[in-house]
């Protein structure tokens, strides 16, 4: 609650600073966004799109799921396999030699900085819900919702939360048909709850948005690129 700004009033230069929220509905109404008067918010994007010629696209056939297969069209097996070994044997020689980037404590910074996590699954990892907790569920309106999860977001340390009405002929195309490993189909039914199966990952229907955010990423360890600091540019914030 200190880090929400929920606790008394400070003195001096730090009062005037901290925010005074009184509760959580006084630091969600925070949640909402701030643009230019000149900004507006529009239904279909000034560019115009042939909906009807868009269609689904695989995650499966991205670089993250034919990773390897890409790799073949430019480079050979062998030359992956060499160009591997030089890399492994500069790498031994640099931690050898402690260059900047290749230091036991650059290995551990970058080493802590994806542990921990925990594992991104389609069921998620599961919670206490109001009815177990015997509470109502809370409701709100779109615009409520929004503020609370986008400040909930930005706390964990979202750059930016946005917001996308799925519709059948326009939006919903924008969704991966299947998942990196092209073996489960991204399928939208008149369900309930969600389930999966060995091919299936079944969302409700009636699940309509789509929130988006912006991870904000170290420019200072894009710096240090290639070294493994460059590496976690982002994995710390990895399991939001």
């Amino acid at each position: 609650m200190k880090v929400l700004g929920l606790t008394s009033a400070g003195v001096g230069g730090a009062a005037l600073a901290s925010p005074a929220f009184k509760d959580l509905d006084d630091v969600i109404s925070q949640g909402n966004i701030s643009r230019p008067w000149w900004a507006r918010t529009v239904d279909t994007p000034t560019s115009e799109v042939d909906w009807a010629q868009m269609k689904k696209f695989s995650e499966g056939n991205t670089m993250r799921g034919k990773g390897t297969e890409y790799q073949l069209t430019y480079l050979s097996a062998e030359e992956q396999q060499r160009r591997k070994a030089e890399k492994s044997e500069t790498e031994t020689a640099w931690k050898a030699e402690k260059k900047p980037g290749y230091t036991v404590r650059d290995y551990a910074f970058a080493g802590n900085a994806s542990k921990g996590l925990s594992s991104n699954t389609f069921m998620g990892p599961g919670g206490t819900s109001p009815e177990k907790n015997g509470v109502p569920k809370w409701e709100g309106t779109k615009e409520e919702n929004a503020a609370m999860v986008r400040t909930f977001l930005r706390f964990h340390g979202m750059m930016s939360v946005g917001f996308t009405e799925l519709h059948d002929d326009t939006t919903m195309k924008l969704m991966y048909e299947y998942g990196p490993n092209n073996r489960q189909k991204y399928t939208f039914a008149d369900v309930d709850q969600p389930s999966e199966t060995s091919t299936e990952q079944i969302y409700p229907r009636k699940c309509k948005w789509v929130i988006t955010v912006v991870n904000q990423e170290s420019q200072e360890l894009w710096k240090r690129n290639p070294t493994p600091l460059q590496v976690q540019i982002r994995y710390p914030r990895g399991q939001w």
